[in-house]
């Protein structure tokens, strides 16, 4: 298996991304042309210029005008929906077209299991916990991921996938959607939904023209320029359909072997594919407008001529046999799967089809917690971007499994989800504790009732984790959080940073935590404003903050380790010397400005300043728990995924 360069994969799919609007740009070009040309042409038809050899030409001064008028009505109809897109996010998108989030409490065991696997992947590779969504009434195998980066993803499956697909199958499946967002799919993905809209609303145009006919005494000529609409229309989703299809079948093989390459278990993602290949059940069904996201599936969804012909999946048949069945054969006979299908009742508590956990897992004796206790140095560095392994996938699977179940169980509601992250900033910030709770019990910030449980019940939960799981901890309950309005969402993280601030000392820890909530929960234009009213914001000053605590997590026994730790990160940036930041100057507003910027950056700055940082904490040849912890924040909330790593 040939090793995987994530940020080569990132600049490879940012050129995808502009060749991709250069294309549409000449291809519409093209079509305004033509489709101009037949409209004129038609309207004023040159009978009379065939025995002058000239019955090619268009006399007509409007020609000019409709080419332009196709050409903006085409880019801005496609400008418009990528808009509608951005602006309404890809959670209501998803849930406008039928998808309904899974989260905590869940409705069955089906989808807590589903929800173990993903998250299992989530913490092995480094990424973000994608939002999981269930297509309820689809009876299909398959499944699919949406978003804009690698913050803020989606993964939706369809109920059938989660009724017939046994764990290592599933997990397969998800495994497959996790290596698209790594190499960067989403962002062109998401680029032809509005194309192919923009292609689709010629042929609306053209049916619009017949149904105008139809109600008016307009002449028969309006049939006729709706017919060369429609046709164009279609043509260019012909077209569209065509790149769709080149890029996906592409992107499909390589996603195959990204998730061989994690589960280490080809049988899984194998079997899931033959159970689609032999299944009555292959169309999607329960996703509006299914033919927009027909390139994002995880198997061919869609029928009819077209989809057939220009695929955006290679065949079930080949894709089954690179994966260890070369003498695969497709049934005859398709399976009727209705037995397992009949679990698709909401309401339904019955069991899954395996257990949540492997037994080998669980009858394991060794904790993460353990690893951590024995201080083993702990590897870190870019080249292990996207490096997904077993070994890290099997250490996040005894993570989770050594959290307690309570504490698990907290995270499942809003309430008390919200009162274990107040906890865990608590419970591992620099203040005095008993002191924070009277200030906020006195300032009636938080209910009587919420505090009373931190301290009662939250505390003595929190005592027998270790920051490494408390880790974990945040981002179960930050799933909740996510799903507050804007407003609550707000308000809450605002008092999070409340407390923090209150000893006017921020301890790594409580920087870690901010950066994991306040990332992804907060748009990237309004943290790189954050803290601001009227300045506006330096991005070089705020990230010479970044790198000066990093230098002063890194190396805080003297002033001069402290000195050349921040040196070796601006001199991997190419900057000029500087004296580090003093700690007291360093300011929570400007760290998470600082994460903003980077985020914003080109995949080669990032990698720049990812190296820059690692430089700094490795001065000492060393990298510790807190360090560890911090340089995987900064990566995740910058998309860069750095995998489990820990050195035997």
């Amino acid at each position: 298996m040939t090793s995987f360069d994530f940020f080569a994969a990132q600049e490879e799919a940012n050129r995808k991304s502009m060749r991709l609007r250069v294309l549409f740009f000449l291809v519409t070009v093209l079509f305004s042309v033509l489709t101009a040309y037949s409209v004129c042409y038609i309207w004023n038809p040159p009978s009379h210029r065939f025995a002058s050899g000239s019955w090619y030409e268009v006399n007509s001064e409007y020609y000019p005008i409709i080419s332009a008028i196709i050409f903006g009505f085409i880019m801005i109809t496609a400008w418009l929906k990528a808009r509608e897109i951005q602006k309404i996010g890809i959670h209501n998108l998803l849930e406008n077209y039928g998808a309904e989030p899974i989260i905590a409490p869940f409705k069955n065991e089906d989808e807590k299991r589903l929800h173990n696997i993903a998250q299992e992947m989530a913490i092995a590779s480094g990424l973000a916990m994608p939002t999981l969504y269930i297509l309820p009434d689809d009876r299909s195998i398959n499944a699919f991921t949406a978003g804009f980066d690698h913050g803020d993803t989606s993964i939706v499956v369809t109920a059938g996938a989660l009724c017939i697909l046994s764990r290592a199958e599933l997990q397969g499946v998800i495994a497959h959607e996790f290596s698209h967002i790594l190499n960067g799919d989403m962002k062109v993905n998401m680029q032809l939904i509005s194309i192919i809209h923009g292609y689709s609303a010629l042929s609306i145009l053209g049916q619009q023209c017949f149904e105008t006919r139809t109600r008016s005494k307009w002449p028969i000529g309006l049939y006729l320029i709706g017919l060369v609409l429609i046709c164009f229309g279609s043509f260019g989703k012909l077209v569209a359909s065509i790149i769709r299809s080149a890029h996906s079948k592409q992107r499909e093989w390589s996603a195959d072997a990204t998730a061989v390459q994690f589960t280490r278990n080809p049988v899984g993602l194998r079997g899931a594919l033959e159970k689609i290949d032999r299944s009555y059940y292959t169309e999607i069904t329960g996703l509006n407008s299914a033919d927009d996201f027909a390139h994002m599936f995880f198997s061919s969804g869609l029928r009819g001529f077209f989809n057939r012909v220009f695929a955006s999946h290679p065949p079930l048949v080949e894709r089954i046999r690179v994966l260890g069945a070369p003498n695969y054969q497709s049934p005859a006979e398709k399976t009727d799967y209705e037995n397992l299908l009949s679990k698709l009742d909401r309401n339904s508590n019955t069991g899954v089809l395996s257990s949540l956990v492997d037994e080998s897992v669980e009858k394991q004796s060794v904790s993460l917690a353990d690893e951590v206790a024995n201080k083993r140095p702990i590897r870190i560095s870019t080249r292990y971007a996207g490096d997904l392994s077993p070994q890290a996938l099997q250490t996040a699977r005894l993570l989770l499994t050594s959290i307690p179940r309570e504490v698990k169980r907290a995270c499942e509601h809003p309430l008390r989800a919200q009162a274990i992250i107040v906890a865990l900033v608590l419970f591992h910030g620099s203040g005095e504790k008993t002191e924070i709770i009277n200030f906020l019990r006195t300032n009636k910030i938080f209910q009587h009732s919420f505090l009373d449980w931190i301290r009662d019940d939250g505390f003595p939960l929190l005592k027998s984790i270790s920051f490494h799981q408390a880790a974990a901890v945040l981002g179960m309950a930050s799933e909740q959080i996510r799903m507050l309005p804007i407003s609550e969402r707000r308000h809450f993280l605002t008092n999070l940073i409340l407390i923090v601030r209150w000893d006017r000392v921020h301890s790594s820890k409580e920087v870690v935590m901010l950066i994991l909530l306040m990332s992804p929960l907060f748009d990237i234009n309004e943290l790189r404003t954050f803290g601001l009213k009227d300045q506006s914001p330096n991005s070089a000053q705020d990230i010479a903050m970044l790198l000066g605590f990093v230098a002063h997590t890194a190396a805080g026994e003297t002033a001069e380790e402290r000195q050349n730790a921040y040196n070796l990160a601006l001199d991997k940036l190419r900057w000029h010397r500087q004296d580090v930041p003093k700690l007291s100057d360093i300011t929570l507003e400007a760290l998470l400005r600082s994460v903003a910027h980077v985020k914003a950056a080109t995949p080669k700055s990032k990698q720049q300043f990812i190296g820059a940082i690692t430089h700094s904490v490795g001065a000492d040849n060393h990298v510790n728990e807190n360090e560890y912890h911090l340089l995987r924040a900064l990566c995740l909330c910058l998309g860069c995924p750095i995998p489990l790593k820990y050195a035997r």
